[in-house]
């Protein structure tokens, strides 16, 4: 394995497919036009994958509305011939090839188009007559279809997008002609019909909590709209620009939608840095050696955050630290991030949010995407996408990343380096099954390794005398997930599906810390059963549904103080549930879900959690959201704290020995209500305010405490009191000209936590933040980004314990930190892009306490509230091919 993931060697087969694929890409290419025989959205997505199966066709789009099928293809490969055959074979007409009577009576019912009055009257003599036309090679010029009558009616749907993969019609959207009074209204299915006028041609579409959209209808027929999206179809203008990142205005719960173009606009080399244009979450070092870094949501630590990977559950239990970075950024297509607790049907976890990750589908986007990064402190990655349909059904996609940093830095001179050394290679391969009568199934496999080593200078693990001599730290991970999903709609227009997930994981890690090691293995499989049903009415829709946790996990402290201590901590867990969450939607304006779960650990024994999400769209313009529920989790208090281990103190479990509960703790329990106001306010151009506020207590609540025991312990226990704490926010963002986006923001936290007996402020967690983003794209494709980050004084943890001389003072200083890159498009589907991060230079002065003595009970390099890494600049590029 370690010969495998040499960067030099690795950077270099990227560099070679990426020079392949580009000479591809520069042949000769065409676009034409091809009258197919086609009569609904099945239809649409069967006629565009035969297409992309034809060998030199890159890119298919068939328009229901005409009948055509525009094709960019590669002169070189392709043969006109093929497609029609291809086209011909799945049952679909077509001008180069007609369909035989059996393959056209394996189409679906709803797609038979021969038995439709507007085919036999329209496009099919057309195609008869071109029939005699056919030749190898496709013609030059595109296809002139004559033109045909338009019908009286224009017909369509409304889709509304409710995140950057998905869309759902929309029920009651409003139809009506510019200046008349003439109007239509979307059915169940979002599809409406609307008699035609002679003299007015452009219709405006609406909903509440969308944008308005003005389509022109001269010559059309039939329209198919997604509120909140551009431009679907040739023939229809609409007047938006889509936000790179959205709050959902449809969802019960506040939900930040972050698209892959925000993304872009950072480094975002893994999970953990994929935040940093987003205000809602804060991302900070958990220590001055490893560079691990750990992000917060209200102010409290992103243990409390539900991660998940398409609705799976990810980053969890030992994996809430160092999982962050077992997710690069550049596989991410889209990030769902929602404040508060989150749906019962998800699980129990989610006590301040949920944070759901959509990566890369095997089935959507382009065949072949690579990103090559590297930057001024030795750091260099590489991410390879490539993906394949393998006949109409399934696909399969190949995902891998692999990293490497080997420069040793200290620029402040205290003998540490300033960033680990990491060493890692992650890979993804996925499935998808997309079968007839609503059958969907996906599957997954994915293995990771990491290693990374940190501490002083001169520490070299594999060096026996250097290991002893100098204070160091050798970090080893291996992971291997499985997961599985299958679904199954039984009847659409009554809402009846069912879903099974599954998931697997093994983990084990072995860390050495200078004096302490800490090893752990972690086996743990997740089931989790959907049943979903409309209940008499489509306003009344119900989840039920029956899950499965189990967790088996080891962990071994070693602390090396006044003498040997060995400690091993052993827990098998196991939570059967039952869920059920009841949905009320009377109109557009209004959404209830009321849900509850059923849980019994075997330990904790029964557990009953509820939650409530309510949505009032008082306008179009404007929506008002409450929340209120509980959460619940096992504390792995060593694996969620890796700060512990970087100080010669010692770390001690106050358990109660008798306990059979984990560690002898008691389970982490709060509640949390909180309520959202997003407005449209009648700017110029679009302009979103958002207002919210949210509450959390803890019943329960496990903390590392560095403070109240002044004699050298870390006091790991349950909290003697209750917790608490208050986030407010407010959030401004608005195109501000055309093309320059402007995102305004501040929070306020206030976090409160028992140290031993007395109240504190919860420390490295400032009461004010403020952020500023400014975006603007040229016509050119030229993409400037830049973020500030203002953060207020924290308090630090009471050090008077050290002794004059190491004291530090007991608040930071406040600061501010600012990053900014630029893009460049070089042609559709390449991109380079130069950043900056910490370009003001900001660095906390002498992170580690007794640097010089790093064996002393003084050493500790846990106090870490600012960068240690001054100024980055770093580079890479973006290649994407989209079909073969």
């Amino acid at each position: 394995m370690n010969s495998f993931l040499k960067s030099k060697w690795l950077i270099a087969l990227f560099v070679i497919v990426c020079a392949l694929t580009i000479n591809v890409k520069l042949q000769g290419q065409s676009k034409f036009l091809l009258p197919v025989a086609g009569n609904c959205e099945m239809c649409k997505d069967n006629i565009e994958t035969a297409a992309l199966s034809t060998a030199g066709v890159m890119k298919a789009e068939y328009f229901l509305s005409t009948g055509l099928l525009r094709i960019e293809v590669q002169d070189e490969i392709f043969r006109a011939i093929d497609l029609g055959n291809n086209l011909s074979e799945i049952g679909y007409d077509n001008q180069i090839d007609m369909a035989d009577q059996e393959e056209y009576n394996q189409l679906a019912v709803c797609c038979q188009y021969r038995s439709f009055d507007v085919y036999d009257e329209s496009l099919y003599g057309i195609w008869v007559d071109h029939l005699s036309e056919v030749v190898d090679k496709f013609p030059t010029e595109p296809v002139v279809v004559p033109e045909i009558p338009l019908s009286p009616f224009i017909q369509g749907t409304i889709y509304g997008q409710i995140d950057a993969q998905n869309q759902e019609p929309l029920i009651g959207a409003t139809i009506n002609y510019v200046g008349r009074d003439l109007a239509a209204t979307t059915d169940l299915e979002g599809k409406f019909e609307l008699g035609r006028l002679s003299d007015v041609t452009d219709i405006v579409v609406s909903y509440v909590g969308f944008g308005t959209d003005t389509i022109s209808v001269d010559s059309v027929e039939v329209i198919e709209h997604i509120l909140g999206m551009g431009e679907l179809m040739d023939e229809v203008v609409i007047s938006y620009r889509e936000g790179t990142t959205t709050i959902s205005h449809l969802k019960p719960i506040q939900t930040h939608i972050v698209s892959e173009e925000e993304l872009c606009k950072a480094a975002c080399c893994s999970l953990s840095e994929s935040f940093e244009t987003s205000p809602s979450i804060d991302v900070s070092f958990t220590d001055a050696l490893t560079g691990t870094r750990q992000i917060q949501m209200l102010g409290l630590a992103g243990k409390y955050v539900q991660i998940t990977r398409e609705l799976i559950p990810d980053v969890r239990s030992l994996s809430v630290a160092q999982g962050l970075v077992l997710t690069p950024g550049p596989w991410i297509s889209s990030i769902q991030l929602s404040k508060g607790v989150g749906s019962v049907v998800n699980g129990f976890e989610s006590m301040t949010g949920q944070i759901n990750l959509e990566l890369r589908k095997p089935e959507v986007k382009e065949r072949f995407y690579l990103n090559l990064y590297g930057n001024q402190a030795g750091r260099y990655e590489g991410n390879l996408f490539l993906r394949q349909k393998i006949g109409k059904k399934l696909s399969t996609a190949i995902i891998l990343h692999a990293d490497e940093r080997q420069r040793r830095i200290d620029n402040n001179g205290d003998g540490f380096l300033e960033n680990s050394l990491p060493r890692g290679f992650i890979g993804i391969n996925r499935w998808k099954y997309q079968g007839d009568n609503g059958l969907q199934a996906q599957l997954g496999v994915k293995y990771s390794t990491l290693s990374s080593i940190a501490g002083e200078v001169e520490f070299q693990p594999e060096i026996t005398d250097n290991s002893s001599n100098y204070w160091g730290v050798d970090k080893k991970l291996e992971k291997l997930e499985l997961w599985s999903k299958v679904g199954m709609v039984f009847n659409e227009s009554k809402n009846n599906s069912i879903g099974l997930q599954l998931g697997y994981l093994d983990h084990d890690a072995d860390n050495q810390y200078g004096t302490k090691g800490y090893s752990s293995t972690h086996e743990s499989i997740y089931a989790n059963l959907i049943y979903q049903t409309n209940l008499i009415t489509p306003e009344n829709s119900v989840k039920v549904g029956l899950s499965y946790l189990r967790d088996d996990i080891t962990e071994q402290l070693t602390q090396n103080v006044f003498e040997t201590y060995d400690d091993t901590y052993s827990r098998f867990e196991e939570t059967p549930g039952a869920f059920l969450e009841y949905t009320w939607q009377p109109g557009e304006k209004l959404t209830a879900v009321a849900g509850a779960r059923l849980d019994h650990h075997n330990q904790y024994g029964y557990i009953f959690t509820p939650r409530l999400h309510f949505r009032w769209a008082r306008s179009e313009n404007s929506v008002f959201r409450l929340i209120g529920g509980k959460g619940w989790r096992t504390a792995s208090p060593l694996a969620e704290n890796p700060g512990i281990f970087a100080s010669n103190r010692f770390i001690h479990i106050r358990g109660n020995d008798e306990s059979d509960t984990p560690y002898g703790l008691q389970r982490e329990q709060s509640w949390n209500f909180g309520g959202n106001l997003t407005q449209t306010l009648p700017f110029r151009r679009k302009a979103t305010l958002s207002l919210d506020y949210y509450y959390t207590v803890f019943d329960n609540q496990i903390l590392a405490d560095f403070e109240s025991n002044l004699q050298g312990f870390i006091i790991v226990n349950n909290q003697l009191r209750t917790s608490s704490g208050h986030s407010a926010q407010a959030q401004f963002d608005v195109e501000l000209f055309k093309n320059f986006d402007v995102r305004l923001a501040y929070r306020y936290n206030d976090n409160k936590a028992f140290y031993g007996t007395e109240l504190l402020t919860t420390p490295y967690n400032p009461y004010h933040k403020a952020f500023v983003n400014l975006a603007y794209e040229t016509q050119s494709k030229w993409y400037f980004d830049l973020t500030v980050n203002w953060r207020s004084s924290q308090r630090l943890p009471d050090t008077t314990w050290l002794g004059d001389g190491f004291d530090i003072d007991g608040n930071a200083p406040s600061y501010y930190l600012a990053n900014a890159q630029i893009r460049k498009f070089l042609t559709d589907d390449f991109e380079m892009y130069l950043g900056c991060e910490n370009i003001l230079n900001y660095t906390q002065d002498d992170p580690i306490i007794d640097a010089d003595n790093p064996f002393s009970r003084n050493f500790d390099a846990s106090y870490v509230y600012a960068p240690i890494f001054g100024r980055n600049v770093y580079a890479g590029l973006r290649y994407k091919l989209p079909y073969n």
